[in-house]
């Protein structure tokens, strides 16, 4: 049965979906908001964690089939040679008998107890897709911040540029002030010289910084998936940030994606393990089987007195099976070295 943390994770990816659906693929990203949705619309990383947790949810149900009744047909025709008692005692007829075999049946089974396999086998299904599950939203998580971190570096890359042709403004402004003065002969040929140096070196400073801003919108467009343009600096919501290193340590631990990945998959091992321990216990089937065979044994009906081939049966069971020895396959099953709970688990 799903839990409620099962039903809150369902939700947190049906909102992500939600908010992914209502951006136009042809928006332009303005706010950082924009940008996180476009990138966990579009990135491939996104989808393959997403195809990877549906595949899970598909083997959940594949799982459950192991509750509901088997239903199988079978139909055969072909030639049977018989040499019996049967056939040997009677004398209107040689002693190998040869017919034409034909058989038509069905068979159902329900299965009443298999020793838990099915049901540790649909815990094992539940814990991996939920594994999946937390490994989406860490990977989306993940995609997120890459997104933040490339999204502020553009803004950062921007401003810097600006502020670099101010610089070179200004040092333009007294290059050509203690130029004209040079000319007039108050300046010396030295202070021209000087300021020449620092004109230069404000030019290279705002060619690296339009280098990086170049550098910047490539890595943005690479993850988001369009240009930069127009760009706001986001407002940290102050009310959302732990207040304490404690408090912080305490929900990274008790919420970190990955750690519940990890949970999932150390539940989904030891669910495996406790299904394979079925091979010591009986199991426990509803068999019907009802078969319409005709020319079976030798034996046609022909007669006197003629009453057909006609050997038709219905059976109704309950039966169990118990292997008592299988070659010793199912000994390793009970090593004491395989993986126990965890005592924060337990």
């Amino acid at each position: 049965m799903p839990t409620l943390s099962h039903l809150c994770h369902k939700t947190r990816i049906t909102a992500i979906a939600l908010a992914m659906s209502l951006i136009s693929p042809v928006a332009i990203s303005q706010t950082l908001e924009q940008a996180v949705a476009r990138s966990l619309e579009s990135h491939p990383q996104i989808r393959e964690a997403f195809a990877r947790y549906k595949a899970r949810e598909q083997s959940i149900d594949q799982a459950k089939a192991g509750y509901y009744p088997t239903l199988d047909a079978t139909a055969g025709v072909g030639q049977e040679w018989t040499d019996s008692p049967g056939t040997r005692r009677d004398t209107s007829t040689d002693d190998e008998v040869d017919l034409t075999r034909r058989e038509l049946g069905l068979s159902l089974r329900q299965m009443l107890f298999d020793g838990f396999r099915t049901q540790h086998e649909v815990a094992r299904t539940q814990n991996e897709a939920t594994a999946e599950q937390w490994g989406l939203i860490a990977t989306a998580e993940d995609k997120a911040l890459e997104v933040s971190r490339i999204y502020l570096d553009v803004l950062v890359a921007e401003e810097i540029v600006i502020l670099a042709e101010k610089n070179l403004d200004n040092h333009q402004e007294i290059y050509d002030a203690i130029e004209e003065s040079n000319q007039g002969g108050f300046a010396k040929a030295s202070d021209l010289s000087q300021v020449t140096g620092r004109l230069a070196r404000a030019n290279a400073n705002l060619m690296s910084a339009r280098n990086n801003l170049v550098d910047a919108r490539s890595a943005f467009m690479k993850v988001v998936g369009i240009a930069p343009e127009d760009l706001h600096l986001p407002s940290p919501d102050a009310a959302m940030l732990p207040q304490s290193l404690d408090t912080t340590l305490d929900m990274a631990l008790d919420n970190h994606p990955r750690l519940q990945s990890a949970q999932a998959d150390i539940a989904a091992a030891n669910a495996a393990r406790d299904g394979s321990r079925a091979a010591y216990l009986p199991t426990i089937n509803v068999e019907v089987d009802a078969n319409w065979n005709e020319n079976i044994g030798g034996e046609d009906g022909a007669g006197p007195p003629d009453v057909g081939g006609e050997n038709n049966n219905i059976q109704a069971m309950v039966r169990m099976r118990y292997n008592l020895f299988n070659g010793g396959a199912d000994r390793p099953e009970s090593d004491k070295r395989l993986i126990k709970p965890s005592r924060r688990e337990k």
